[in-house]
């Protein structure tokens, strides 16, 4: 764990006048609303300014608010605490910079392996566990597999204890389709100098190619708009990472800088071409292929919050001066080495069954041509024996198959074919065994 401290000196009169000043305030909260999910930082006070207290900023200033709507956040190492009505206490010296935990949970090179949805999990509860207040994702990569992706986004958006961040950062410089889709689900988007987020259209895999499907297309640029949406990221530019031929400019409506599609362009042009209220600006992409923007772009266009090239830079430009993380480290090597087992489980099963299905077969009597009776027996006998373990060896393929953990599933009709060939053999021994 790294610990990072930036003290700020405080006189002893700046402490006594806040006492005279505030003597109604309440010891340093962080407060999370329930409602948005904003966080403040400050002390709450018992002061009370039409029905609702006065909550002194860190930053400065107060914020009115009513209680009943905001939810304590834990202290620095410490799990979450349950829902419980805030209480005011005796006048304190004014706090010192905030304090926090922050968990890293690293998506890192392409994700193709359900091993990671446990992983990330199991993450999540270390990070509940160890009581952060900021859970960052670490991402790199270029993509993969949306079903993955999709039950990832659903355990982010499920943290409603922590704030969520993604930040951009690694050796490929480069958060593209999936994982920029995982990042949309995020609180907030930071980038590292030098890295790239978008590309996101979707592709269906059928006989070893790559195929675009329209279907899929429209149904995840709604999902990319309303995750945008929901978090504050611009939802023009999230559309145009998915569809190619969607094209977004710059424009300023009323003096506000603001992103719109090529086609609303034209309506506010049209709109607003007696009062000057629109003023459009340059196009952003043509039509031809999804959207690929820079950390600055990211930046500039409402995607991301912020640059952030280091820890401490991303702390800071989250509000935090003095903090502590701990990093799910261990995340991309146990992954690995789960879904290497996982694949080479499946093999041997399959290797198993074809193995004693042969050896059957070579045993069969009808191939052998047995010479005796006896020995006809003692073929068939041996025969069923090695079918027996097919048997074995097919229950144990099928549990596998439904078990949701693998990512190399037997489909149904292969189990099928196995069956066949297995009991094809069966009956006809049975029925001969005695010849």
């Amino acid at each position: 764990m790294r610990t990072h401290f930036r003290w700020a000196t405080c006189a002893i009169a700046a402490v006594v006048l806040a006492a005279m000043l505030c003597p109604l305030a309440a010891s340093a909260d962080t407060l999370k609303n329930k409602q948005s999910g904003e966080i403040i930082r400050g002390t709450l006070t018992t002061q009370r300014v039409s029905g609702k207290n006065i909550f002194r900023l860190d930053t400065g200033g107060t914020k009115l608010i009513n209680p009943d709507e905001w939810q304590a956040m834990p202290e620095a190492g410490k799990p979450p605490p349950n829902a419980a009505p805030m209480k005011s206490t005796a006048p304190t010296a004014p706090a010192l910079p905030t304090t926090t935990v922050g968990y890293i949970i690293p998506l890192t090179g392409p994700i193709m392996t359900r091993a990671l949805i446990e992983a990330v999990e199991k993450a999540i509860g270390e990070a509940r566990t160890k009581g952060a207040t900021v859970v960052i994702f670490r991402m790199n990569t270029p993509g993969g597999r949306l079903d993955i992706g999709d039950e990832l986004i659903h355990m982010i958006e499920k943290i409603d204890w922590a704030t969520t961040v993604a930040w951009v950062s690694g050796e490929d410089k480069q958060c593209l389709s999936l994982g920029a889709y995982i990042c949309l689900s995020t609180h907030k988007i930071y980038m590292a100098p030098g890295t790239t987020i978008g590309a996101a259209t979707p592709y269906r895999i059928s006989t070893g190619s790559a195929q675009v499907d329209e279907k899929m297309i429209s149904a995840f640029r709604a999902r990319f708009r309303s995750l945008a949406e929901q978090r504050g990221h611009e939802k023009a530019v999230a559309d145009a990472m998915v569809d190619g031929t969607t094209s977004v400019v710059e424009a300023w409506v009323d003096g506000k800088k603001t992103v719109v599609t090529a086609e609303d362009a034209k309506r506010l042009e049209e709109e607003h071409k007696n009062d000057g209220k629109f003023k459009r600006g340059h196009t952003i992409n043509e039509p031809g292929k999804p959207i690929t923007l820079t950390c600055q772009e990211a930046v500039d266009y409402g995607i991301a919050n912020g640059l952030a090239a280091d820890e401490t830079e991303l702390m800071a430009k989250l509000g935090y001066d003095r903090f502590q993380t701990a990093s799910a480290d261990w995340l991309p090597p146990w992954v690995e080495k789960v879904s290497a087992e996982r694949k080479a489980k499946i093999e041997k099963l399959r290797t198993d069954f074809r193995l004693n299905l042969k050896k059957a077969l070579l045993s069969d009597p009808h191939r052998t041509g047995a010479s005796s009776r006896t020995a006809w027996t003692n073929a068939t006998d041996k025969a069923l024996e090695y079918l027996k373990e097919c048997a074995r060896v097919l229950s144990e393929i099928e549990k596998v198959s439904k078990d949701k953990r693998y990512d190399l599933p037997i489909p149904q009709e292969a189990i099928n074919d196995m069956k066949v060939e297995m009991e094809a053999l069966y009956s006809l021994l049975q029925k001969d065994r005695v010849p």
